[in-house]
């Protein structure tokens, strides 16, 4: 079951959330195609509440993602995975607020 963690800066709106978990959805799917127990946590921070060299605030907050995922997935379907993924985050994080 691949469960993956997306820390983003607020203002995604819902419309983009649903096009974003659908997104990541389909392409850990594709790779890993089990069925129905793929989980996507997706956690906004406000500019104030992130720390770039100890210091609040001080650049945009940039998406982090981490996966939780089984072995044995091919290289290229994996690289393909990720590409997708980013594309989506790219996405929707252009197109907050």
């Amino acid at each position: 079951m691949p469960i993956t963690y997306l820390e983003v800066p607020e203002g995604i709106r819902m419309d983009g959330k649903h096009k974003l978990v659908g997104a990541i959805y389909a392409a850990l799917h594709e790779a890993y195609p089990y069925p129905y127990d793929v989980r996507i946590f997706l956690r906004e921070w406000r500019p104030d509440s992130v720390s770039q060299d100890g210091q609040l605030g001080s650049e945009p907050v940039r998406p982090v993602f981490m996966m939780h995922v089984p072995e044995g997935a091919n290289i290229d379907a994996k690289r393909k995975m990720l590409r997708k993924i980013n594309d989506a985050i790219v996405e929707a994080s252009c197109r907050s607020s």
